[in-house]
């Protein structure tokens, strides 16, 4: 075989397995989901620290679902910060995402989903 010849057949195949790369990749990536779709649990604790570092933490100033907040600390000085469910599951999950909470009694019913938010 001619470098010629070598020299297509190397490019082909190196193109075959960038395309094949490419296709297993947005197979796996959650933006490929249908929208709607449940994207998991929302983990308060872990979105606190992914948002503001590992010294936060998730607490509950009462038993319902918007009764979540980050505890900050800064300079040692503890802040109290609201979450925005939306946005935590955005952080955790990707874009686009939106949460609901399939229960508003209860502090442990946060799910996020894959978006964007049917209207309605």
């Amino acid at each position: 075989m001619n470098r010629y010849l070598k020299g297509v057949l190397a490019l082909c195949t190196g193109f075959v397995c960038a395309v094949t790369a490419i296709t297993i990749a947005e197979d796996q990536e959650p933006n490929g989901l249908p929208v709607g779709s449940k994207l998991g649990a929302l983990d308060m604790a872990a979105f606190c620290r992914k948002e503001y570092g590992m010294q936060s933490t998730a607490i509950r100033i009462g038993g319902g679902a918007g009764d979540w907040r980050c505890w900050v600390q800064h300079n040692n000085v503890l802040e109290r910060v609201e979450i925005d469910t939306d946005e935590a599951c955005v952080t955790m999950y990707g874009p686009p995402a939106y949460s609901e909470s399939f229960d508003p009694g209860s502090a442990f019913s946060w799910e996020c989903f894959r978006g964007p938010r049917a209207a309605g």
